[in-house]
């Protein structure tokens, strides 16, 4: 996991010791030179309160593995038809668009988004953080559906962008972009693959040298579970193997 989620599981920690601390501290003075365990009850509503802080950050994290394990990381996937039964990637698909959906890693540099003038069709491009927050959605509603180039940056990125480059700060380094597509039923498919077709991901210093070209993907070679729905691993978890991922 990135730095910046290495950094919020720091924090994670810090809240359980803190807790515990306050806890002692609020006992008498003649209690304080013994050390009190905290109760049983107190570490259950303890443990239920930091599974839920970090639940968001492990679910992102393994459908990030499973995801990435198809499509490589800072590369578009395509969904070609409507979603069916057996569509797992976001619960409850739509089903009069087609999606097209990017995880970006933003810890080395930013990486530019261009989209096509879609003609007035309607789409969006939402784009989540690893807390599951909608930081930014390009799209109809709020950018209109003329080309636009998006510069998506890290939470510690500082710089100059080039000129008709628009800056959208991530609050974390992994960020997931789940763009769809109005369709207009099956005979609409063609023209919709030619809009998916022109959604682009560049780094920002390839983007700099002039290349227009989307980031050729790399095989992944890691085993990853590719079947089984990111919610239903997170719930087969141990305690161990679930705050590992933090």
């Amino acid at each position: 996991m990135n730095s910046s989620i290495r950094r919020l599981a720091g924090a994670v920690a810090l809240a359980v010791f803190l807790s515990a601390c306050s806890s002692t501290s609020e006992r008498p003075a003649a209690d304080s030179a013994v050390e009190q365990p905290p109760s049983d009850q107190a570490m259950k509503t303890l443990s239920a309160e930091v599974f839920t802080y970090a639940y968001p950050l492990v679910l992102m994290d393994v459908t990030r593995e499973v995801a990435t394990a198809k499509v490589p990381v800072n590369t578009f996937g395509h969904k070609r038809a409507f979603p069916d039964a057996a569509f797992t990637d976001v619960v409850s698909p739509n089903a009069d668009t087609l999606y097209s959906s990017a995880w970006l890693d933003l810890s080395k540099e930013p990486m530019v988004l261009s989209v096509p003038d879609t003609g007035g069709r309607y789409y969006l491009m939402p784009m989540l953080d690893a807390w599951t927050n909608v930081f930014a959605s390009p799209g109809k509603r709020t950018t209109g559906t003329k080309r636009g180039v998006f510069a998506i940056v890290g939470p510690n990125w500082q710089g100059q962008l080039p000129k008709g480059v628009k800056e959208i700060k991530s609050p974390t380094d992994m960020a997931w972009l789940i763009g769809r597509i109005q369709t207009n039923g099956k005979q609409d498919y063609a023209n919709v693959h030619r809009l998916q077709d022109q959604f682009r991901l560049v780094p920002l210093s390839a983007w700099r040298k002039g290349s227009r070209t989307a980031v050729q993907p790399v095989p992944r070679a890691a085993m990853i579970d590719t079947e089984t729905p990111p919610a239903e691993q997170v719930a087969a978890m141990d305690a161990q193997a679930f705050f590992t991922r933090l």
